[in-house]
């Protein structure tokens, strides 16, 4: 009977936990303490992200307890009855900023003696058994609350430094140039193409030349992009080649990034990096590495006028 019993609870215990914790983590996010990714429903219409984290860290606890549920026991007790506390110590708060309700005396008593007493238990646990594992609530309120603040400091400087009341201006609203880097004349490199030709006439493809001498990209240039663009009386977009003796590749675009900056100061410029999408996972490792590195840099400079387009082909 008493194993039954406990059972009975721990699955009740459980079940809260599950259903009201991603709800908690959901109102914190909303309050700028969590990530805002714990206030997203799912496609279930539940908050995913809050029962994925549970899980983990349920699945953590067995761990690192070794699989015994007995050992969990005053660590449950310690959170239940610091959760006890505190939601009496909160309605002792509401009862004393409340002025209108007649009966608030009465409530406050109730709700402090109930403080006091789950307190003074919470202290006698979380005492006697200390060592059993009650020292990962002392250990970890505090990290949870330091992490805590420190999100919400990040959202609010985040809004503070993305705030702005500047209206949309359409005068002097100058096209931006396109860099597109180039390894070869593909279907990546002409989907990459067709999408600058939309944004802008000012185009240049950038080929980093490590080996020296390779003239296989500028012939498929003249080709497939310089000869139908004259014949359609268009301007022809420009092949830049540059040399790389020492074999590098994102030097010699940074340079010519920095270069076209200083030439045209009023203009943004936009990176297209193609990118090639495969249907299966594994495959990302065997692709895109210079795109993403490239990406990468060009994130770092955290410069307002470079612009990073990722122009994606799925196989």
């Amino acid at each position: 009977m008493t194993i039954s019993s406990v059972v009975l609870v721990l699955m009740f215990s459980a079940n809260t936990g599950f259903a009201d914790f991603p709800r908690l983590c959901q109102i914190l996010a909303r309050d700028n303490f969590m990530p805002h990714i714990f206030a997203e429903r799912g496609r279930r219409l539940v908050f995913t992200y809050g029962i994925l984290f549970i899980s983990v860290l349920s699945g953590f606890l067995l761990f690192f307890f070794n699989g015994v549920t007995d050992a969990l026991i005053p660590l449950f007790a310690i959170g239940a009855f610091l959760a006890f506390t505190l939601s009496q110590a909160g309605m002792v708060v509401h009862w004393i900023r409340t002025k209108d309700n007649p009966h608030r005396i009465k409530f406050l008593v109730i709700n402090a003696v109930g403080a006091l007493a789950t307190g003074a238990t919470l202290i006698v646990i979380l005492v006697s058994k200390f060592a059993e594992g009650g020292w990962m609530t002392v250990v970890m309120i505090p990290i949870l609350l330091i992490t805590f603040y420190a999100v919400r400091r990040h959202y609010l400087s985040v809004a503070k430094a993305t705030a702005t009341n500047e209206n949309l201006y359409f005068h002097e609203a100058h096209r931006p140039i396109v860099i597109i880097p180039i390894r070869g004349w593909n279907r990546m490199s002409l989907k990459a193409m067709r999408f600058a030709l939309k944004i802008s006439e000012d185009i240049f493809g950038v080929f980093v030349d490590s080996e020296g001498g390779d003239s296989s990209v500028q012939e498929s240039w003249q080709t497939h992009v310089v000869a139908p663009a004259l014949a359609a009386g268009a301007k022809p977009p420009k092949l830049v080649t540059l040399p790389s003796p020492y074999r590098r590749v994102f030097a010699p675009m940074m340079n010519f990034i920095d270069q076209l900056e200083v030439e045209h100061p009023r203009k943004q410029i936009a990176i297209l990096i193609p990118n090639l999408v495969e249907g299966k996972w594994y495959h990302y490792f065997l692709h895109n590495q210079r795109a993403m590195l490239l990406r990468g840099m060009l994130r770092l400079r955290a410069d307002h006028r470079v612009i990073v387009i990722s122009v994606p082909w799925y196989l």
